[in-house]
Protein backbone atom coordinates (compact mmCIF):
# COMPACT_ATOMS: atom_id res chain seq x y z
CA UNK A 1 0.00 0.00 0.00
CA UNK A 2 1.24 3.37 -0.51
CA UNK A 3 1.58 5.57 1.98
CA UNK A 4 -0.56 8.84 2.11
CA UNK A 5 0.12 11.78 -0.08
CA UNK A 6 1.15 14.89 1.77
CA UNK A 7 -1.49 16.58 3.41
CA UNK A 8 -4.16 14.19 2.33
CA UNK A 9 -5.44 13.81 5.87
CA UNK A 10 -5.76 16.94 6.66
CA UNK A 11 -8.29 17.29 3.72
CA UNK A 12 -11.98 16.15 5.65
CA UNK A 13 -13.63 14.03 3.15
CA UNK A 14 -17.56 13.55 3.67
CA UNK A 15 -18.56 10.99 1.45
CA UNK A 16 -17.42 7.97 -0.64
CA UNK A 17 -19.05 6.96 -3.94
CA UNK A 18 -18.80 3.04 -4.42
CA UNK A 19 -18.57 1.16 -7.84
CA UNK A 20 -19.90 -2.14 -7.44
CA UNK A 21 -18.77 -5.07 -9.51
CA UNK A 22 -15.35 -6.07 -8.50
CA UNK A 23 -15.61 -3.75 -5.45
CA UNK A 24 -18.00 -4.74 -3.82
CA UNK A 25 -19.18 -8.03 -5.32
CA UNK A 26 -17.56 -10.94 -7.33
CA UNK A 27 -20.28 -11.23 -10.06
CA UNK A 28 -17.85 -12.77 -12.58
CA UNK A 29 -19.52 -16.07 -12.94
CA UNK A 30 -23.15 -14.21 -12.99
CA UNK A 31 -21.76 -12.34 -16.03
CA UNK A 32 -20.53 -15.33 -17.69
CA UNK A 33 -23.46 -17.10 -17.47
CA UNK A 34 -25.73 -14.84 -18.64
CA UNK A 35 -23.99 -13.58 -21.61
CA UNK A 36 -23.06 -17.28 -22.65
CA UNK A 37 -26.94 -18.54 -22.42
CA UNK A 38 -27.49 -14.78 -24.35
CA UNK A 39 -24.77 -16.35 -27.04
CA UNK A 40 -26.48 -19.56 -27.05
CA UNK A 41 -29.69 -18.01 -27.92
CA UNK A 42 -28.18 -16.21 -30.70
CA UNK A 43 -26.34 -19.46 -32.13
CA UNK A 44 -22.69 -18.47 -30.91
CA UNK A 45 -20.41 -20.70 -29.23
CA UNK A 46 -20.03 -19.88 -25.31
CA UNK A 47 -16.97 -17.97 -24.31
CA UNK A 48 -14.66 -18.41 -21.40
CA UNK A 49 -14.77 -17.22 -18.40
CA UNK A 50 -11.53 -15.25 -18.99
CA UNK A 51 -12.55 -13.78 -21.98
CA UNK A 52 -15.39 -12.26 -20.24
CA UNK A 53 -13.61 -11.20 -17.18
CA UNK A 54 -11.90 -8.88 -20.08
CA UNK A 55 -15.24 -7.23 -21.50
CA UNK A 56 -15.93 -6.21 -18.29
CA UNK A 57 -16.00 -2.54 -17.17
CA UNK A 58 -17.91 -0.07 -19.29
CA UNK A 59 -21.59 -1.44 -19.12
CA UNK A 60 -23.64 -4.40 -20.28
CA UNK A 61 -23.98 -3.13 -23.86
CA UNK A 62 -20.21 -2.82 -24.05
CA UNK A 63 -19.66 -5.95 -22.69
CA UNK A 64 -22.18 -7.47 -25.69
CA UNK A 65 -20.76 -5.64 -28.29
CA UNK A 66 -17.36 -6.98 -27.18
CA UNK A 67 -18.66 -10.29 -26.94
CA UNK A 68 -20.39 -10.73 -30.57
CA UNK A 69 -17.01 -8.61 -31.99
CA UNK A 70 -15.31 -11.55 -30.61
CA UNK A 71 -17.04 -14.20 -32.55
CA UNK A 72 -18.21 -12.03 -35.58
CA UNK A 73 -14.76 -11.01 -36.38
CA UNK A 74 -16.38 -7.42 -36.65
CA UNK A 75 -18.34 -5.31 -34.92
CA UNK A 76 -21.86 -6.12 -35.43
CA UNK A 77 -24.86 -3.33 -36.93
CA UNK A 78 -26.16 -0.98 -33.86
CA UNK A 79 -29.81 -2.32 -34.30
CA UNK A 80 -28.18 -6.59 -33.58
CA UNK A 81 -26.19 -5.16 -30.47
CA UNK A 82 -28.93 -3.13 -29.39
CA UNK A 83 -31.50 -6.11 -29.93
CA UNK A 84 -28.72 -9.04 -28.19
CA UNK A 85 -28.28 -6.76 -25.95
CA UNK A 86 -32.02 -6.69 -24.61
CA UNK A 87 -31.51 -10.36 -24.32
CA UNK A 88 -28.83 -9.88 -22.03
CA UNK A 89 -30.26 -7.52 -19.84
CA UNK A 90 -33.31 -10.43 -19.46
CA UNK A 91 -30.69 -13.26 -18.72
CA UNK A 92 -28.79 -11.44 -16.36
CA UNK A 93 -32.01 -10.66 -14.44
CA UNK A 94 -32.84 -14.34 -15.12
CA UNK A 95 -29.64 -15.55 -12.79
CA UNK A 96 -31.18 -14.06 -9.82
CA UNK A 97 -27.45 -13.51 -8.39
CA UNK A 98 -27.40 -16.98 -8.61
CA UNK A 99 -22.95 -17.19 -7.99
CA UNK A 100 -22.84 -14.06 -7.16
CA UNK A 101 -21.36 -13.24 -3.30
CA UNK A 102 -19.96 -10.35 -1.26
CA UNK A 103 -16.40 -9.91 -1.09
CA UNK A 104 -14.68 -10.79 1.88
CA UNK A 105 -15.44 -8.06 4.76
CA UNK A 106 -17.73 -5.62 2.84
CA UNK A 107 -20.47 -5.72 5.24
CA UNK A 108 -18.14 -4.81 8.34
CA UNK A 109 -16.41 -2.37 6.35
CA UNK A 110 -19.41 -0.63 5.08
CA UNK A 111 -20.27 -0.26 8.96
CA UNK A 112 -17.20 1.01 9.80
CA UNK A 113 -17.12 3.77 6.68
CA UNK A 114 -20.52 4.91 8.34
CA UNK A 115 -19.56 4.95 12.06
CA UNK A 116 -16.43 6.60 10.78
CA UNK A 117 -19.22 9.43 9.34
CA UNK A 118 -18.98 9.13 5.62
CA UNK A 119 -22.24 9.27 3.45
CA UNK A 120 -22.22 6.12 1.02
CA UNK A 121 -23.44 6.34 -2.17
CA UNK A 122 -23.38 3.54 -4.99
CA UNK A 123 -22.33 4.55 -9.05
CA UNK A 124 -21.90 1.33 -11.33
CA UNK A 125 -22.40 1.09 -14.73
CA UNK A 126 -24.49 -2.06 -14.33
CA UNK A 127 -28.22 -1.34 -15.07
CA UNK A 128 -30.15 -0.30 -12.47
CA UNK A 129 -32.50 -3.51 -11.97
CA UNK A 130 -29.82 -5.82 -11.96
CA UNK A 131 -28.16 -3.29 -9.43
CA UNK A 132 -31.07 -3.24 -7.04
CA UNK A 133 -31.60 -6.91 -7.39
CA UNK A 134 -28.59 -7.73 -6.36
CA UNK A 135 -28.01 -5.23 -3.48
CA UNK A 136 -31.27 -6.41 -1.82
CA UNK A 137 -30.11 -10.25 -2.15
CA UNK A 138 -27.07 -9.40 -0.62
CA UNK A 139 -28.05 -6.93 1.83
CA UNK A 140 -26.78 -4.35 0.71
CA UNK A 141 -29.27 -1.82 0.47
CA UNK A 142 -28.91 -0.45 3.65
CA UNK A 143 -25.85 0.86 3.28
CA UNK A 144 -26.76 3.38 0.21
CA UNK A 145 -29.44 5.51 0.65
CA UNK A 146 -28.26 7.14 -2.69
CA UNK A 147 -27.91 4.54 -6.27
CA UNK A 148 -27.15 6.04 -9.84
CA UNK A 149 -26.94 3.29 -11.79
CA UNK A 150 -25.66 2.50 -15.56
CA UNK A 151 -28.91 3.75 -17.05
CA UNK A 152 -29.84 6.71 -15.16
CA UNK A 153 -27.51 8.88 -16.43
CA UNK A 154 -26.64 9.61 -20.46
CA UNK A 155 -22.77 8.34 -20.12
CA UNK A 156 -21.13 5.31 -18.31
CA UNK A 157 -17.78 5.32 -16.52
CA UNK A 158 -15.05 6.35 -17.30
CA UNK A 159 -17.87 9.73 -18.23
CA UNK A 160 -18.20 11.67 -14.31
CA UNK A 161 -21.87 11.90 -15.02
CA UNK A 162 -22.94 8.95 -12.58
CA UNK A 163 -20.23 10.30 -9.97
CA UNK A 164 -21.84 14.06 -10.42
CA UNK A 165 -25.19 12.68 -9.92
CA UNK A 166 -24.51 11.06 -6.60
CA UNK A 167 -22.91 13.87 -5.53
CA UNK A 168 -26.13 16.02 -6.26
CA UNK A 169 -27.98 13.65 -3.95
CA UNK A 170 -25.61 13.68 -1.01
CA UNK A 171 -25.32 17.18 -1.24
CA UNK A 172 -21.28 17.08 -1.79
CA UNK A 173 -19.00 18.58 -3.90
CA UNK A 174 -16.05 16.87 -5.94
CA UNK A 175 -13.42 17.72 -3.16
CA UNK A 176 -15.34 16.41 -0.28
CA UNK A 177 -15.90 13.17 -2.32
CA UNK A 178 -13.11 10.14 -2.41
CA UNK A 179 -14.54 7.04 -5.09
CA UNK A 180 -13.49 3.67 -4.49
CA UNK A 181 -13.39 1.13 -7.69
CA UNK A 182 -11.31 -1.58 -9.07
CA UNK A 183 -10.83 -0.54 -12.44
CA UNK A 184 -9.09 2.32 -15.01
CA UNK A 185 -12.91 3.48 -15.89
CA UNK A 186 -12.99 4.59 -11.71
CA UNK A 187 -10.12 6.00 -11.63
CA UNK A 188 -10.73 8.43 -15.06
CA UNK A 189 -14.38 9.33 -13.78
CA UNK A 190 -12.95 10.41 -10.39
CA UNK A 191 -10.00 12.40 -12.52
CA UNK A 192 -13.03 14.15 -14.40
CA UNK A 193 -15.11 14.70 -11.78
CA UNK A 194 -12.02 16.49 -9.64
CA UNK A 195 -12.03 13.68 -6.75
CA UNK A 196 -9.45 11.48 -5.44
CA UNK A 197 -8.93 7.55 -6.17
CA UNK A 198 -8.74 4.83 -4.21
CA UNK A 199 -8.54 1.26 -6.30
CA UNK A 200 -9.09 -2.13 -5.21
CA UNK A 201 -6.85 -4.83 -6.11
CA UNK A 202 -10.45 -7.46 -6.28
CA UNK A 203 -11.76 -6.72 -9.76
CA UNK A 204 -11.56 -7.33 -13.28
CA UNK A 205 -10.25 -3.96 -15.30
CA UNK A 206 -10.39 -5.51 -18.47
CA UNK A 207 -7.84 -8.10 -17.78
CA UNK A 208 -5.31 -4.94 -16.82
CA UNK A 209 -3.68 -5.28 -13.41
CA UNK A 210 -5.00 -2.26 -11.89
CA UNK A 211 -1.94 -1.03 -10.26
CA UNK A 212 0.47 -1.46 -13.02
CA UNK A 213 -2.19 0.33 -14.55
CA UNK A 214 -2.54 3.20 -11.94
CA UNK A 215 1.57 3.57 -12.02
CA UNK A 216 1.56 4.89 -15.17
CA UNK A 217 -1.64 6.38 -15.51
CA UNK A 218 -3.09 7.50 -12.29
CA UNK A 219 -0.30 7.45 -9.91
CA UNK A 220 -2.05 10.21 -7.34
CA UNK A 221 -4.56 7.19 -6.79
CA UNK A 222 -4.16 5.09 -4.02
CA UNK A 223 -4.12 1.20 -4.69
CA UNK A 224 -4.96 -0.85 -2.02
CA UNK A 225 -5.78 -5.33 -2.07
CA UNK A 226 -9.22 -5.20 -0.11
CA UNK A 227 -11.79 -3.15 1.23
CA UNK A 228 -10.35 -3.70 5.10
CA UNK A 229 -7.43 -2.17 3.82
CA UNK A 230 -8.89 1.20 3.30
CA UNK A 231 -10.78 0.48 6.53
CA UNK A 232 -7.20 0.76 8.43
CA UNK A 233 -6.34 3.40 5.94
CA UNK A 234 -9.16 6.11 6.89
CA UNK A 235 -9.03 4.74 9.96
CA UNK A 236 -5.78 6.48 10.75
Amino acid sequence: MKPKPKNFVNVAKKALLFDLDGTLIDSLDDLVSAINRTMEQNGFAPLSRDAVSRFIGKGSRILVEKALRSVLGQTPPKEITDSIHRQYLTNMLLTQGRYTRCFDGVHESLTQFQNLGFSLALVTNKPRANTLQLLKQLELEKFFPVVVAGDDTPHPKPAPDILFSAMRQLGVESKDCIMIGDSMNDAQAALEAGSPCFLLQTGYNEGINIADWAKIHAPESLVFANIKDIVSYLSQ
